[in-house]
């Protein structure tokens, strides 16, 4: 969290903008779950609306599936 506020304060005004120093939404969840509370926390911190400072860049997969899952998506002959 300390390097987070710490980007916000030097400047980075956007989630995209902190994911690339800090790593925040590259974890197991990517961006899932801290998503929303990055944009909140750069949001309180600027002043600036939720809308304005906007949210992580969609980047597929957009969902992430098993292997066995992704095996069984084409049931032919070998």
């Amino acid at each position: 969290m300390g390097r987070i506020k710490g980007e916000i304060e030097a400047g980075a005004d956007g989630p995209n903008r902190v994911k690339a120093v800090t790593r925040c939404g590259m974890g197991p969840c990517q961006g899932r779950i801290c998503s929303n509370p990055l944009t909140r926390i750069i949001s309180e911190m600027t002043g600036s609306h939720p809308d304005n400072v906007g949210a992580f860049r969609i980047r597929p997969p957009l969902t992430p599936i098993l292997l066995g899952e992704y095996a069984t998506l084409h049931e032919g002959p070998p």
